[in-house]
C-alpha cells in the first residue's frame, strides 16, 4: 500500500484539493498543496468528484467515481478519496473488519470504528485505477517503455509472483511424491510383507497428498489475482494514454487496429504468469529431475540428457519460423478486418458502385493466407507434440534396457526394482519439464508479434494539456486570434492553408465562405483546438492557446462538425451528454433548433433510443439535434460547422435565428448564401492568407 503524507487545509472548501495532493505525493507525482493552490482555485462549493477526477488525470492518474456501499468499501484500491458528510473530502488508507483509518485534511490522520465510519461516509468515492505518472511528451528511444517495465512498477506485484514461484516449486515437489510412493511400497511393504509399514506410509503420504491439494488451490488464487492485477494496471495505463490522443491520432489509424491492440494488453498478466514464470520453474525442475536419474544411475543420467539435448535443439530449429508464420498471422489478419471494416463504414457506396466484388476477392485472398499460415503453425505444434512423444517412448526403453542389464550383468544389490519406479517416474517428470520449457518459449515468440503492436501505443507521446486552472471560475473568453497559421497533414503534399491570420472579438458573428477543399472545416478544427496548427499560433485573449490552457479552453467552446453522429442513448443523453440536467435549459435547446414538436411525438419523448436499435432520424433532424448538443453546453465560442446543410428553408431559420441572436463569438462555415444575412463580417478564407 502506498504511504500517505499528510496535507491539512487552510480554506474550508480546499478539502479536495488537499486530498487530490495527497493521492498525487503517494504516487511520487512531485507536487504540494501550495502548488496546487496556484493552479486550480475552487469556488466556495468546493470540488466535486469530477473535478478530483480532472485534477488526478492531468497529472497523469487516472482515477473514477464510484458510489459504493460502505460494506464493500475494502474493495476500493488504497489509497482512495472518499466523500464524508457535509461535501467533505477525506483520504482512506486502511480498512480492516473493525475500523478504517483516513487522512482528514480538516483533522488530520483519524481512525474509525465501522460503525461510526458508516454513519459519515456518503457513499461516494474516487479510486485510483492507474498508478503510473504519464509525461505529456514524446519519449525518446531509449527511454520508452515496455510493457514488461510497467509491469515491474506495479505495487505489490513482485511480492506476489515470488509467492507464485515458491508455490510452483512447492507444487512440483509434491510430484516427486509418487514415484518415492511406490517405490516405498516396491521395497519396503511387498518385499518384507510388512502391513505396519503399509499403514505409516499410506497415512504419511495422505497427509502430503493433502498439502499438495492445498498449496495448488493456493496457488491458483495468487496466480489469477497476479494476473488480473497486470491486465487490469496495463490496461488502465493503455487507456489513459489513448484518451489523451489528439484526433489527428484516430484520423491516422483504423478503429479496429486500435481495438485490437487493447485487447492483446489484457492478455500479457496470462503471458507474464502461464510463460515467464513458468519457464523459470520448469528449468529449474528440469535440473533438478535430471539430477535424481543421475543420483539412481550415471550411465542411464548420460543417456537420457543426450536424449532430451537432441529433442531440445531439434524443437529450436523449429522457433524462428514459429515466429515468422505468428507475424504473418498477425498482419494478415489485421488486414482482413480492415478490408471488412473499409467494407461495412462505405457500404452505401459500395452498394452503388458494385464493389462487392472487389472486396470479396480481398477478403478471400487474405483470409486464404492467414488460415494456410494458420495451418502451417497448427501442423508445426502438432509435428512438435509428435517428436516429445516419440523421443519420451525412446527414453523409456532406455531406461528399462539399461536398468534391467544393470539388474541382472552388474548389480551388486545396489539397485531395486522401487529404484526402476523412481527412475521411470523421474524421466518422465524430466520429459516433461523440458516440454513445458520449450512450450514456454515457443508461446513467448508466438506473442512476441503480438505485443510489439502495444508499445507503439503505450509509448505515443499524448496531446499537450496545459495545468493551467481549469476547474475555477473561468472569465469570458473575449478573443480568439491565429497569427501566421498554417497546416500541412502530410510534409509531401501541398499545405491546406499557410500564412492565415484572423481575429475575433467577444459579440462578432463572421461566416467563412470559400471554394470546396480550401481548409475551412480544417480552419474550424484549428479554431476549435483539436487540430494543431504545423506553425505559427493561436491566442486566446491575447495568450497563446498552450498557456492558456487548451482544456480550459475547450470548456468554454461549443462545436457542431458537419460529421458529428447521433449516439445510441436517449434523445435527452445524446444533447446533455455528461452535463447536469438543466430542465429549462434543456427545452430552451430543442426550440431554438426546431425539435420540441418532432421530439414530443416520438412514442417515449427526450427519452426516446436513437440509433442502432432505435428510432432513426433524417440528415435533417440529425444535424438539428447535433447543434442542440453544442448549444446546451455552456459556451463563450460557437462553432458550426456546415449548420444548414441538410435542412430545407423552414428548418434553416431556426439556424438563422439562433446565430442573429447568440452572445459571444459565433463562427460559421456556410456554403449558404442566405446565411450571410445574419452575420456582421464575412471571410474568404483565400483573403485570410498573406
Amino acid at each position: 500500500m502506498k504511504k500517505v503524507k499528510l496535507e491539512l487545509q487552510d480554506e474550508m472548501s480546499e478539502c479536495g484539493l488537499a486530498c487530490a495532493s495527497m493521492i498525487l505525493n503517494s504516487y511520487d507525482v512531485c507536487t504540494s498543496l501550495s502548488d496546487l493552490r496556484r493552479q486550480y482555485r475552487p469556488d466556495i462549493s468546493g470540488l466535486s468528484l469530477y473535478d478530483i477526477e480532472n485534477i488526478l488525470f492531468t497529472y497523469g492518474i487516472t482515477a473514477c467515481s464510484y458510489e459504493v456501499e460502505f460494506e464493500n468499501i475494502d474493495q476500493l484500491s488504497l489509497p482512495a478519496i472518499i466523500q464524508w458528510r457535509y461535501q467533505h473530502f477525506v483520504v482512506l488508507s486502511k480498512v480492516t473488519k473493525k475500523y478504517i483509518e483516513v487522512y482528514d485534511p480538516a483533522l488530520g490522520r483519524r481512525r474509525y470504528y465501522n460503525k461510526v465510519a458508516k454513519g459519515f461516509f456518503s457513499g461516494y468515492s474516487v479510486n485510483i485505477e492507474e498508478v503510473f505518472s504519464i509525461d505529456t511528451t514524446k519519449k525518446n528511444k531509449a527511454d520508452q517503455e515496455s510493457l514488461f517495465s510497467l509491469t515491474k512498477k506495479i505495487n505489490g506485484l513482485s511480492f506476489s509472483i515470488f509467492i507464485t514461484i515458491l508455490l510452483m516449486i512447492i507444487v512440483q515437489l509434491f510430484y516427486l511424491l509418487t514415484p518415492k510412493f511406490l517405490s516405498l511400497i516396491s521395497d519396503f511393504v511387498i518385499n518384507k510383507s510388512d502391513v505396519d509399514m503399509l499403514i505409516v506410509i499410506v497415512i504419511g503420504f495422505s497427509i502430503l497428498y493433502f498439502f499438495d491439494y492445498f498449496s495448488q488451490s493456493i496457488l491458483t488464487i495468487i496466480k489469477n489475482n497476479s494476473i488480473t492485477e497486470i491486465n487490469n494496471k496495463l490496461s488502465s495505463y493503455s487507456y489513459n494514454i489513448l484518451v489523451k490522443q489528439s484526433v489527428g491520432y484516430f484520423q491516422r489509424r483504423n478503429v479496429t487496429d486500435i481495438v485490437k491492440r487493447l485487447s492483446i494488453i489484457n492478455t500479457y498478466g496470462e503471458h507474464i504468469i502461464n510463460n515467464y514464470i513458468n519457464l523459470i520453474v520448469s528449468v529449474i525442475f528440469s535440473i533438478i529431475f535430471m539430477s535424481m536419474i543421475h543420483l539412481i544411475s550415471t550411465e542411464i543420467g548420460l543417456i537420457v540428457t543426450l536424449i532430451a539435448l537432441i529433442y531440445t535443439s531439434i524443437r529450436i530449429i523449429f522457433i524462428g519460423k514459429i515466429e515468422g508464420l505468428q507475424s504473418a498471422i498477425t498482419a494478415y489478419e489485421t488486414s482482413r478486418n480492415e478490408q471488412i471494416n473499409s467494407y461495412c463504414q462505405d457500404i452505401k457506396s459500395n452498394k452503388i458502385n458494385a464493389r462487392e466484388s472487389f472486396y470479396l476477392s480481398e477478403l478471400v485472398k487474405l483470409n486464404k493466407r492467414y488460415l494456410n499460415n494458420g495451418q502451417k503453425l497448427n501442423s508445426l505444434k502438432e509435428n512438435g507434440a509428435s517428436l516429445s512423444s516419440i523421443t519420451n517412448n525412446i527414453a523409456t526403453i532406455f531406461v528399462i534396457y539399461f536398468f534391467v542389464k544393470e539388474i541382472f550383468f552388474t548389480n551388486q544389490g545396489e539397485s531395486s526394482i522401487g529404484d526402476m519406479f523412481l527412475l521411470f517416474f523421474y524421466k518422465e517428470l524430466f520429459f516433461r519439464s523440458i516440454t513445458s520449457c520449450i512450450d514456454s518459449i515457443l508461446e513467448i515468440k508466438r506473442k512476441e508479434p503480438d505485443f510489439k503492436l502495444v508499445l507503439s501505443l503505450i509509448n505515443q507521446g499524448c496531446e499537450m494539456y496545459s495545468r493551467d486552472k481549469i476547474i475555477d471560475k473561468i472569465d469570458h473568453i473575449e478573443q480568439v486570434s491565429i497569427k501566421n497559421g498554417s497546416l500541412s497533414y502530410s510534409s509531401f503534399s501541398e499545405p491546406v492553408f499557410e500564412n492565415l491570420s484572423i481575429s475575433i472579438n467577444r459579440g462578432d458573428k463572421i461566416a467563412i465562405i470559400g471554394k470546396s477543399g480550401k481548409g475551412k472545416t480544417s480552419l474550424a478544427a484549428v479554431l476549435s483546438s483539436i487540430t494543431e496548427l504545423s506553425s505559427g499560433e493561436i491566442y486566446v485573449n491575447n495568450n497563446k492557446i498552450d498557456k492558456f490552457g487548451i482544456a480550459k479552453y475547450r470548456k468554454s467552446i461549443s462545436v457542431s462538425f458537419a460529421d458529428d453522429t447521433v449516439q445510441n442513448t436517449s434523445v435527452q443523453r445524446n444533447i446533455i451528454q455528461e452535463q447536469e440536467y438543466d430542465k429549462n435549459r434543456f427545452y430552451n435547446v430543442l426550440l431554438s433548433v426546431g425539435l420540441i414538436d418532432e421530439v414530443n411525438n416520438l412514442h417515449n419523448g427526450v427519452m426516446t433510443l436513437l440509433g442502432n436499435g432505435g428510432v432513426q432520424l433524417s440528415s435533417g433532424q440529425k444535424q438539428r439535434l447535433c447543434i442542440a448538443r453544442a448549444l446546451y453546453k455552456k459556451h463563450d465560442v460557437l462553432i458550426l460547422d456546415e449548420p444548414t446543410s441538410h435542412l430545407d428553408s423552414n428548418n434553416s431559420e431556426f439556424i438563422y435565428s439562433l446565430i442573429k441572436n447568440h452572445q459571444g463569438i459565433c463562427i460559421v462555415i456556410t456554403h449558404d448564401e442566405k446565411m450571410l444575412k445574419y452575420v456582421n463580417s464575412i471571410f474568404d478564407i483565400e483573403d485570410l492568407m498573406c
